[in-house]
């Protein structure tokens, strides 16, 4: 990476406040401006209830939190409220508070937060208001530093908690705590608006070298700097690499082995096998691409022993089979080890990627990664004997281990024996729907 994401502070600025504590406070621009600080006053629903340090526009304001039963379903929620109809509130559909929305016949307007905007999560800083078209604001005094800065970008979760995008920084106001950037997300020709409350964090940052193994390349100069880490030495390689197509690519073989090499150091994918028929994949070592590692799909395909690291996205793409006609692809996936993938993207990115129909994916290593282990769809797929850890690390938000996309029209797919250890709880799936899950 150009930069480690706010390297200096990590984690310091946690968000998460005490919601069993004395005190509680609500950040954000809102009218009425309930922001500010609450004193606990009691308890509701197991935890603290609070009532705000001060009226607002003559009214009481409290945060509290209800759980209660509708039409066989159970909700729980947090509400920023006068406790009198007809007045202005703001609810929070989570079991601890996050950002509130304005919901009554009389509406508030803005989002108040229980999210301090100085946080800092995953290395990822926030945006806050006000946003304008392309301008987002920040609260730090961090960019001061880059204000010489030429070719500085951005990438964000902008509007999406699944869709992060890249951005050069158009200008940096460090006056008004204000980035621009020359356009707005772009989403397959749909334009997603920047928010308040979202991740980003900023990289190609010269003056963010500060720790070992971080780099910059002046691309006006040529210039490369870098910080080494301490096993670099005289006969140590620097690659940069100007291939800008997959490594290795073959379309419609059959009976082919590929064993025993390494593909690296291209700037797109390293290998490639499409429509693929009784081809083997055994020991290879694929890493430090910018896109995947590769792709296989075809039928009666095997991929095993192999390792995949440093990936600029998802590890392996892997399919076979025939959905309509619900034809077995008979491909599997095996023994083979995930790590340290998906260096330039934090969401929907994968160790591997599962498509097709009748295919297997079994005792294989996923671990160090910021987001899924692995993604599955299609009809009939067994994904058994995997050992899953350390995933979910990078991505700001909550992400599952395993993900799905699942329909009524997608059955048969069989989760089982999988060992998944040190995730946080939220990582870990529970039911997917129209298929079988065994823990």
């Amino acid at each position: 990476m150009y930069l480690a994401r706010w390297p200096d502070l990590g984690d310091s600025a946690d968000p998460t406040q005490d919601i069993n504590g004395p005190t509680f406070t609500i950040y954000g621009k809102c009218s009425p401006d309930v922001s500010g600080s609450y004193i606990k006053s009691g308890t509701n629903d197991g935890v603290s209830s609070f009532t705000r340090n001060g009226q607002v526009d003559g009214l009481q304001y409290y945060l509290h939190r209800n759980t209660w039963d509708y039409q066989g379903y159970t909700y729980t929620a947090w509400f920023i409220t006068t406790q009198i109809s007809g007045n202005p509130y703001w609810v929070c559909y989570q079991k601890t508070p996050g950002v509130f929305a304005p919901e009554g016949k009389v509406a508030g307007t803005g989002k108040p937060s229980a999210y301090n905007p100085a946080r800092i999560l995953n290395g990822f800083a926030y945006t806050t208001d006000p946003i304008s078209g392309t301008t987002f604001t920040y609260t730090s005094d961090r960019p001061l530093r880059w204000q010489q800065a030429s070719d500085a970008w951005v990438e964000g979760l902008w509007y999406w908690n699944w869709a992060d995008h890249h951005l050069p920084i158009a200008k940096l106001d460090t006056i008004n705590h204000a980035i621009t950037v020359p356009n707005l997300p772009n989403r397959n020709g749909v334009e997603d608006p920047i928010v308040a409350n979202r991740p980003w964090y900023a990289y190609n940052l010269l003056e963010e070298i500060t720790q070992p193994g971080e780099w910059y390349l002046d691309r006006t100069t040529g210039i490369l700097y870098l910080w080494p880490p301490d096993t670099f030495n005289p006969s140590s390689d620097v690659v940069v690499s100007m291939l800008s197509q997959t490594l290795l690519s073959a379309d419609g073989v059959s009976y082919m082995v590929f064993q025993n090499f390494t593909l690296e150091a291209s700037r797109r994918n390293l290998l490639d096998v499409t429509n693929g028929n009784h081809v083997t994949l055994s020991n290879l070592v694929l890493r430090n691409s910018g896109c995947t590692g590769g792709t296989v799909s075809g039928s009666n395909n095997l991929v095993t022993r192999c390792t995949l690291t440093g990936t600029g996205n998802s590890g392996l793409w892997f399919s076979g089979g025939d959905r309509l006609s619900l034809t077995h692809g008979n491909s599997t996936l095996e023994n083979c080890e995930f790590h340290h993938y998906a260096r330039t993207v934090c969401t929907n990115v994968f160790g591997v990627s599962l498509g097709g129909c009748g295919n297997i994916v079994r005792n294989n290593m996923f671990h160090h990664a910021p987001n899924a282990a692995f993604f599955f769809g299609g009809n009939d797929q067994l994904m058994e004997l995997n050992e899953i850890h350390n995933v979910c690390q990078g991505a700001p938000m909550q992400a599952p281990s395993i993900a799905a996309f699942s329909t009524a029209g997608a059955p048969g797919e069989i989760i089982r024996y999988n060992s998944i250890h040190h995730v946080s709880p939220a990582s870990v799936p529970t039911t997917f729907r129209a298929s079988t899950w065994t823990r």
